[in-house]
């Protein structure tokens, strides 16, 4: 399998957006978290599900308060559901590992940060304002 251009993806991380219920309860400062796709490498919805399942798993015995929220491209023709949670820097680090994703949202004070977890040669980016990158829709998830 062709392994993904790492610079081609980062850049293609900073052009992500949000698009949440608006009653989902944000924080003052957050990680995005997905367990989806590991290593940017396609897999089966039903694997992505299932990893998705695990990571709420996960946060719920850790404790951590926590929000649903979709990530994608701009007009969202692709994306992947996520988690807003409410924790350390060290611990979005920790589960972002442990579900081998090459990179993570952080959020702070509505700045929005890309952060490198196994993309050793990229250096952590300031996005912009996270609010700039948001869509608050009505309807909740199914």
């Amino acid at each position: 399998m062709k392994q993904p251009d790492l610079t081609k993806l980062w850049y293609l991380y900073q052009q992500t957006w949000f698009k949440y219920d608006t009653g989902v309860e944000l924080f003052e400062h957050f990680a995005i978290l997905t367990a989806c796709n590991p290593g940017s490498t396609p897999v089966a919805t039903a694997r992505n599900i299932t990893n998705q399942q695990k990571l709420k798993k996960d946060l719920v015995i850790l404790n951590l308060r926590f929000s649903e929220l979709d990530a994608g491209s701009a007009d969202f023709s692709y994306s992947e559901p996520s988690y807003a949670v409410n924790c350390s820097l060290k611990q979005a680090m920790d589960l972002s590992r442990r579900y081998q994703q090459n990179a993570l949202f952080w959020v702070q004070h509505d700045r929005l940060w890309l952060i490198p977890v196994n993309m050793l040669k990229q250096m952590t980016t300031e996005v912009g304002r996270f609010s700039e990158r948001t869509v608050m829709t009505g309807i909740g998830r199914t």
